[in-house]
């Protein structure tokens, strides 16, 4: 619970800033919206549809316009009240008219409790690089998955398992500890992207994925000191100057 404190409070403290440093999580939901169900053909006074994750609402957004002539009804979930809040915010300037249908609900997407307190089915699950924060990732889109309904489908993009790579290479050519997440290959994974992106050197980048608020390091890691740093972001950099290769996987799981 501690470690996951750490991540509400992370992101809680970046909100503001999110936006600003989510180049690569706006991509992804591009993508990710590219693979949403059709669900044409089913009642528009049933649909439900449940997002995992919202942060400042990239996806969110992209959801609403994707099912907008449906009379649907969206759950946008975050663990983080401050980013849900964002969310909220942003939604109601870019699409006010499609906002109507909407329950916003601080929700670990981990534990759903929206499925202890009532008997909800989705037509539609959706995450966008969020269950990379999950304990257990892999047991939670199970526990996610019993949440649709008959032809439901869960879409999900996450850091790929080979995601900074270079990174953690370097980090182990200098026998120092890796803090990354130990990001896991997922069921239902069908697709790969790559994403360069130039940060100029490898502080920009640390200092990037600090300001959106996804610095957190896996549990038990203890943090390098500012030498250690400095002595891998050299090294990063004579290898690979400021480009950071992300490395996305989407997945669907469909029941």
């Amino acid at each position: 619970m501690e470690w996951k404190q750490k991540i509400i409070d992370n992101f809680d403290s970046r909100a503001d800033k999110y936006d600003s440093h989510s180049y690569v999580q706006n991509k992804a939901a591009q993508a990710l919206a590219r693979e949403l169900p059709d669900l044409g053909g089913k009642d528009n006074n049933d649909i439900s549809i449940l997002e995992i994750g919202c942060g400042t609402g990239s996806l969110t957004y992209r959801l609403l316009d994707h099912y907008s002539n449906m009379n649907a009804d969206f759950y946008i979930t975050d663990i983080s009240p401050q980013m849900l809040a964002a969310a909220r915010r942003n939604i109601s300037k870019q699409a006010k008219d499609l906002a109507n249908n909407i329950k916003w609900l601080v929700m670990d997407g981990e534990n759903p409790s929206i499925a202890a307190e009532n008997e909800y089915k989705f037509d539609v699950i959706a995450s966008n690089m969020a269950f990379q924060w999950f304990g257990n990732a892999q047991e939670s889109i199970t526990k996610l998955s019993a949440l649709l309904k008959p032809g439901g489908s869960l879409v999900y993009s996450v850091p790929a398992n080979d995601c900074f790579r270079e990174w953690k290479e370097v980090l182990n050519k200098l026998s120092l500890p890796v803090g990354m997440l130990d990001f896991k290959e997922l069921a239902g994974e069908f697709k790969k992207e790559v994403i360069e992106v130039d940060y100029e050197n490898s502080f920009s980048f640390l200092k990037s994925i600090k300001n959106a608020g996804t610095n957190t390091p896996r549990a038990g890691y203890n943090v390098m000191g500012y030498e250690d740093i400095k002595r891998a972001c050299e090294l990063y950099d004579q290898y690979h100057g400021g480009k950071f290769i992300w490395r996305i996987s989407y997945g669907r799981i469909c029941k």
